[in-house]
């Protein structure tokens, strides 16, 4: 089909018209969805962005840097960051409203080069990951010319080996490297499983001290942001000197609609990728990837963290976890051979089903219920493949029941 573009106007009526069909569309937050990595908004967020829509500000710029004033969305945006800040460990931040993990992650990234090529003048950066990492780490990667990435093995839990990381830091700087940029994850989208943060902070330190090594570590919390905060987990954020900026999504378990994410990082590095904005009124700088914003996102983001707070998204979080320990259970009780990796601060888990053919569930059931059978590093977890399950609070019991019943019958 070809699509020009229309030479005559049309009338509203029409156009709605043609839209209802978006009605129609598959329900995603529907009970049986176990693999979505975003549930349904929170009703206060649809409620804010409909009614202050039409008081929509630009939110372009950051809006807390030094000398800037903040009024209306742009002040809401102010308190976001500090308030989120605040969660992993520090006010001392800098950050916007963001469209996403993904734009975060090119963020943080963007922000470690540069801040790593002005503290050494050394341009060569290598840059590290594992091979679970998100794929926008590596797209960023390719978008900031990252010439040498290289994959740290995982551990027997799933999440970065300090110990391979700390061999292949002092590898490379046997051959000339001095900077390093670590990619770290809260929550990997496959398996659910964390990096040891405190682990890899110590590494770091102490091959600062040994080897005169200089580090940027980016997490990416856009899975784990907004759930292992309000878990019983160590607290993992700036507290930890290493992390110097943070990526999360709030249209993921922040109850925000799409698009909605955060980038946070510590105050006084946002100078390394400032730029004038001479057009602009008041500070005339702009420190972000995307630019203009949609201010009333940051109205609807304000609204959420004030409406729930730290009881009420503990008590979500801890609604996902009882999804999660439920099937677990049920499994069990029904005698089905599986095995699972996963983290117990965290929604995400990856589940292996021995007793199915093929260890695979038929075309029909991963339609029914939004699963896709991914490969897993067996090296580490011990899984070869697995189905990820995302415990989200639009899932019910009775979805699970149901899951469960049409594995007997296999």
């Amino acid at each position: 089909m070809i699509y020009r573009f229309p030479e005559k106007k049309s009338i509203p009526e029409k156009i709605i018209e043609q839209l209802e069909f978006l009605k129609k569309d598959v329900d995603l937050y529907a009970p049986e969805r176990f693999r979505q990595y975003s549930t349904a908004p929170d009703p206060l967020a649809l409620n804010i962005l409909e009614t202050f829509q039409k008081y929509n500000w630009n939110n372009i710029g950051m809006h807390t840097m030094k000398k800037v004033f903040a009024r209306g969305t742009r002040k809401l945006e102010q308190e976001v960051i500090y308030m989120l800040g605040d969660l992993f460990g520090t006010q001392k931040v800098d950050g916007y409203v963001t469209q996403g993990g993904t734009e975060g992650n090119l963020m943080g990234l963007w922000l470690a080069r540069n801040y790593l090529r002005a503290k050494t003048s050394e341009q060569n950066i290598v840059f590290l990951k594992t091979s679970l990492s998100h794929y926008s780490v590596s797209k960023a990667a390719d978008i900031l010319d990252m010439k040498k990435v290289i994959d740290v093995e995982l551990n027997d839990k799933g999440g970065m080996s300090f110990q391979a990381l700390e061999k292949i830091i002092r590898e490379e700087n046997a051959l000339g490297a001095k900077n390093f940029i670590l990619a770290l994850t809260l929550g990997y989208n496959k398996t659910g499983t964390i990096d040891p943060v405190a682990e890899i902070d110590l590494t770091l330190g102490k091959l600062k001290k040994e080897i005169g090594i200089e580090y940027f570590v980016h997490l990416d919390a856009a899975i784990g942001g907004f759930i292992y905060p309000f878990s019983e987990g160590e607290p993992i954020g700036f507290m930890s000197s290493s992390i110097y900026s943070i990526s999360l999504d709030m249209h993921k378990t922040g109850f925000m609609p799409h698009t909605a994410g955060i980038f946070l990082c510590r105050k006084g590095l946002i100078e390394y990728i400032a730029r004038p904005a001479h057009y602009l009124l008041g500070n005339k700088i702009d420190a972000t990837v995307s630019s203009s914003r949609s201010g009333v996102v940051a109205a609807a983001c304000w609204g959420i963290i004030k409406n729930l707070g730290r009881e009420g998204f503990t008590e979500r979080v801890k609604h996902c976890f009882e999804l999660r320990d439920f099937l677990i259970s049920l499994l069990k009780e029904k005698g089905i051979s599986f095995r699972y990796t996963g983290n117990k601060n965290m929604n995400v888990v990856v589940f292996e089903f021995y007793s199915l053919p093929d260890m695979r569930l038929p075309k029909d059931i991963e339609r029914k219920y939004g699963l896709i059978r991914v490969s897993l590093p067996k090296e580490s977890i011990g899984l070869s493949f697995g189905y990820a399950f995302v415990f989200m609070p639009h899932i019910s019991k009775e979805a699970l029941h149901g899951f469960v019943a049409e594995l007997c019958r296999i």
